[in-house]
């Protein structure tokens, strides 16, 4: 069982993880600094083993989420395929009621 410190320490690193790395990609669109990861390594290495297996542990956890997560907005986007096609024909006639082209009875 982790004490305080240790589950915010795990907690502290994984959130290091998560937003460096995303937050280095989005600003240089390229993988992280690899002085970050050595920092990271080293950090994660001076940890208990029992916090290593946690952090190991929530780092295949998050990966799941991201590929079901990606399943998920791969499905979105076909049904958002699908349903363009179904609103077409009705925004033409908003557009033409706009520009007072049509007229519904």
């Amino acid at each position: 069982m982790l004490n305080v410190g240790e589950t915010t320490c795990v907690a502290l690193i994984l959130v290091i993880i998560v937003c460096d790395h995303s937050y280095e990609m989005i600003l240089t669109d390229s993988p992280p600094h690899p002085i970050t990861n050595v920092f990271l390594f080293a950090l994660i290495c001076s940890l208990p083993k029992s916090v290593r297996r946690r952090i190991k542990a929530l780092k295949k956890l998050q990966y799941n989420m991201v590929k079901l997560e990606s399943k998920f907005y791969e499905e979105v986007h076909q049904l958002e395929c699908k349903y363009a096609d179904l609103y077409a024909p009705i925004l033409e006639q908003v557009i033409l009621l706009d520009t007072n082209d049509l007229t519904l009875d």
